[in-house]
């Protein structure tokens, strides 16, 4: 996986998917994926709807607008790892979101998985992390809540350097590879 340009989970699930299944294709391997993949995502999405309206319709009218929408269509049918990556921006964005009320333990542990995992999915989902991490960092900073900045600088950091130790190659793929350098 080290000399693709993409980190190993999506990778190492497919694999393992078919391993199961030894001299056989087919492209419901990847697709089981994706359809797990987005029926999580839509589960939560409509759980983020719903904790920022509190109205059961609207969260039931947004999920259908979800699931219809192009790009979630287009996710499900290229089979690649976008879904699993979609579900990982929803999952943080739900924590996010949630952490900025109760501030818990378990919601920290959620955190460091979600991003350990996002960042072994797509490179992209760096950018996303560091960006809501900055602006949710910045939240914290302007309440003054200095116990819970540096356990959240704490969890982040610590994310990235499990990311790191469990695939070390994506430095070299994120600054130092083609895809990196564009």
């Amino acid at each position: 996986q080290k000399n693709d340009v993409h980190p190993p989970l999506y990778y190492a699930i497919l694999h393992t998917i078919c391993s199961l299944f030894p001299e056989k294709f087919s492209p419901w391997y990847a697709g089981l994926i994706n359809i797990v993949f987005l029926l999580f995502t839509l589960f939560l999405f409509r759980k983020l709807v719903l904790y920022l309206t509190g109205d059961e319709k609207i969260s039931l009218l947004f999920a259908v607008g979800f699931v219809f929408s192009s790009g979630i269509l287009s996710s499900v049918t290229f089979l690649r790892m976008y879904a699993m990556t979609t579900f990982w921006v929803i999952f943080l964005a739900y924590l996010f979101v949630r952490m900025e009320k109760e501030f818990t333990g378990k919601q920290l542990i959620m955190l460091f998985c979600a991003t350990v995992c996002s960042a072994l999915t797509h490179y992209y989902c760096i950018v996303y992390v560091v960006l809501i991490s900055g602006f949710f960092g910045m939240i914290l900073l302007v309440r003054k809540q200095w116990k819970r900045l540096l356990l959240f600088c704490g969890v982040m950091v610590s994310a990235g350097g499990m990311s790191v130790a469990i695939f070390p190659s994506m430095i070299e793929h994120i600054f130092f590879g083609y895809r990196g350098e564009e």
